[in-house]
């Protein structure tokens, strides 16, 4: 009995010490999460963080071991490219990135916090693969596709290679994706597809060797940490404005639309036909404005005329190439959307308001270097004039310091070499037209902008820009107080000039706060201090309608007058009269822009401070709106006029509403002293609306009105000129 007891104690011993042994090596397999992949390139600073609370947080280095449930994290400027180990998916991580990669026997998951990354998930793979997001979950087919998460929940997915199926949390709904679109999913339920821009994708998913999956060799050209993308960089122009129109957005390939419709302009009607064939490719872009216009009356204009090689070039929509990098941009056609530093001298400038009566052709070229620490631009806005030793040119440059002392420091010229070289598109009088005057003017700008704040939310920015504006001649004006202008301002200095002139003006716009909120965002503020006679924004969007005025004007000869109104006899179209007639009778003028603000009351003559506001929304390339506004005031004088620039804009895309292919709403005026007066006219003011109802995929209906205003007779009244119409569009 004895024995058998203690058989059955060494049993039961033996047993449990079985167990325990299994339990001890259970809990050590358990506690080594497999090896699934290793770091195969980095540039930059890159952090692995382990779920082994004792394994602390390690930089990532070239052929470092990824364990499953490993956080990747990714600093600024920095990338990191994984390779698994059964080399069946590739990932490359983007700068200020959080990814885990989670593994089992079964599955492959993969969990994008924040950031971006590019995937590529190859046929051999036999687990079931997810991407899961806050918004979304992605079943992983064999598939390519880059992708982003914003920090509050929105997934923008671009589907490269293949075909891919995307679910939204909140929807409960399931999308399949076809390659060459992108789909966008919300958090708050927002879950559309648009067709992709490859070229507005990140640089490297061009580049062969850095995606595949089976090199064996770390490219030598993956330095990404060269690559300093700041979000306030002026790079391209195009693109910044209030529209925010990119340079090319059609898709690849030929394309072709189809315009037929009736069209008015002023009291003149025309029937109207145009075929607008495009080619595009990553590199180049050409697009041509074949349209032709019947007029239903024998007075109207011809729209139609063709007499140079301008005409014909006229006829040029765009004409565009840009380097594999974008950091060499070069375009023949329209202009739209320039504004040099934070737009206090070159503001929204346009070549292309009053299309078809007016037809420029302008160019633009951009250059930047690898590092983008050095940006160039230059323009002009129309061919025709600077063949003729006329027309507007502008050259911005633009330097960031470092990253230890992030300051963009950029430097602006323009030069209106001939305000008078377009006057034939406003004037057809052809005694007027052989006056031949001849004006030209300078401006420079210095701006800076300083980057102050960022997080994943907000960056911040303080900025500043002051302006320089310099006349050809001597400016004389009449003025009768004291400023800090004038030498009676001074203590204990009497004796205040009664005229007094300038050769120029200047405007400073400071201190400046910039604010991005999550991408969608950007509020701007700033205060301004101007000289007297200063007019802010001078390039401005209806600049084009300002350069030169046809006026008629009387004074009452002010014994202080007699300088100011020689000047302005200089541009007199009746070259017998004298100052003395102009006390009698109105007299024809063409006036420049900053000599005409004498004659209509919107001179300041005494220096001037205020402010200017700007917020901005937009979301991805489907919705911007914009509102701007300044404010400008004599501070001499509390019972003075002030003076105002403001815009007020609304622009959708395709898609964002149902049935509308297409909407745009705007309102412009600059340097005005009486906003939003519809009763009385200047030149300086824009409006319009355009709208397209689609009826169905290739087939739309397009309303388009838009307002612009000059003397159209002369007869010294503004004019509104309203161009409108109704267009049956087809897209192919």
């Amino acid at each position: 009995m004895i024995r058998i007891f203690s058989t059955l104690v060494k049993k039961k011993y033996i047993y449990n010490h079985i167990i325990i042994t299994l339990l001890i090596l259970l809990q050590y397999t358990w506690a080594n999460t497999p090896a699934i992949g290793s770091i195969f390139s980095t540039s930059g600073f890159v952090q692995i963080v382990s779920t082994d609370r004792d394994v602390p947080p390690s930089q990532a280095v070239n052929g470092r071991t990824i364990y499953s449930d490993d956080i990747i994290r990714t600093a600024k400027d920095s990338f990191c490219k994984i390779i698994y180990n059964d080399r069946t998916t590739l990932v490359i991580i983007d700068p200020s990135s959080e990814v885990k990669l989670s593994d089992s026997q079964l599955s492959r998951n993969i969990h994008l916090h924040f950031g971006g990354m590019y995937l590529k998930n190859a046929r051999a793979n036999r687990k079931k693969s997810f991407i899961f997001t806050k918004s979304s979950q992605i079943k992983l087919k064999p598939v390519e596709l880059w992708m982003a998460v914003s920090e509050d929940g929105g997934d923008e997915v671009h589907i490269i290679k293949h075909d891919l199926e995307v679910f939204n949390l909140h929807q409960n709904k399931k999308m399949d994706v076809m390659a060459g679109n992108a789909v966008y999913s919300y958090k708050d339920g927002f879950f559309e597809t648009i067709e992709s821009n490859l070229d507005e994708l990140p640089s490297y998913l061009f580049n062969s060797q850095l995606l595949s999956l089976h090199d064996k060799k770390n490219p030598e050209d993956f330095k990404i940490q060269e690559i300093n993308y700041r979000s306030h960089d002026l790079i391209p122009l195009f693109g910044i404005g209030r529209w925010r129109q990119t340079t090319i957005i059609e898709p690849s390939g030929f394309g072709l639309d189809l315009l037929v419709g009736k069209m008015d302009i002023g009291t003149d009607g025309y029937s109207k036909i145009g075929i607008y064939p495009r080619y595009n490719t990553r590199n180049f872009n050409l697009k041509f404005n074949l349209d032709g216009y019947l007029s239903s009356g024998n007075s109207s204009d011809s729209l139609n005329q063709i007499d140079d090689v301008f005409d014909i070039l006229d006829h040029l929509s765009y004409l565009q190439y840009s380097s594999n990098n974008k950091n060499f941009l070069v375009k023949i056609g329209s202009i739209d959307g320039i504004s040099f530093g934070h737009g206090n001298l070159v503001k929204e400038y346009s070549n292309m308001l009053d299309y078809p009566r007016s037809k420029k052709t302008g160019a633009y070229m951009y250059l930047t270097t690898d590092t983008r620490n050095f940006t160039f631009d230059l323009f002009t806005a129309s061919l025709r004039d600077f063949n003729e030793g006329g027309g507007v040119v502008g050259v911005h440059g633009s330097m960031f310091l470092s990253e230890y002392f992030p300051l963009t420091i950029g430097l602006g010229f323009v030069r209106d070499f001939n305000q008078f070289a377009s006057i034939r598109d406003f004037i057809s009088d052809k005694d007027i037209l052989n006056k031949n005057f001849s004006r030209g003017i300078t401006a420079w700008e210095m701006d800076f902008t300083m980057d102050v704040y960022h997080t994943f939310l907000f960056d911040v920015y303080a900025y500043g820009e002051l302006v320089g504006l310099w006349f050809p001649e001597t400016h004389y004006y009449v003025r009768e107080e004291d400023t800090i202008e004038s030498e009676g301002a001074l203590p204990g200095l009497e004796g205040l000039p009664k005229s007094i002139y300038r050769d120029g003006t200047w405007g400073i716009n400071f201190p400046g706060i910039w604010v991005k909120y999550h991408h969608w965002w950007e509020f701007k503020f700033a205060l301004n201090l101007n000289s007297a006679l200063h007019i802010p924004q001078y390039f401005g969007t209806t600049y084009d309608f300002e350069r030169v005025r046809y006026t008629q004007y009387q004074s009452n000869l002010n014994e202080h007058a007699t300088d100011a109104l020689e000047m302005v006899m200089v541009y007199s179209l009746e070259e017998e009269k004298d100052i003395a007639d102009l006390s009698t009778e109105k007299l024809p003028f063409l006036l420049p822009k900053d000599i005409h603000s004498m004659t209509d009351h919107t001179q300041i003559k005494f220096p001037s401070l205020g402010y200017s506001f700007e917020a901005v929304y937009h979301f991805k390339k489907l919705v911007d709106a914009n509102c701007s506004f300044s404010l400008f005031k004599d501070y001499t004088d509390s019972n003075s006029d002030s003076f105002y620039n403001y815009h007020l804009s609304v622009a959708l895309q395709d898609d964002v509403l149902e049935y509308v292919s297409e909407a745009k709403v705007y309102y412009t005026q600059f340097f005005t002293n009486a906003p939003f007066d519809n009763e009385l006219y200047h030149e300086n003011m824009l409006r319009g609306l355009k709208i397209g109802f689609k009826i169905i995929k290739s087939i739309s209906i397009v309303v388009d009105y838009h307002d612009v205003f000059y003397d159209k007779e002369p007869d010294g009244i503004v004019d509104l000129v309203r161009t409108g119409g109704i267009d049956l569009k087809l897209s192919f």
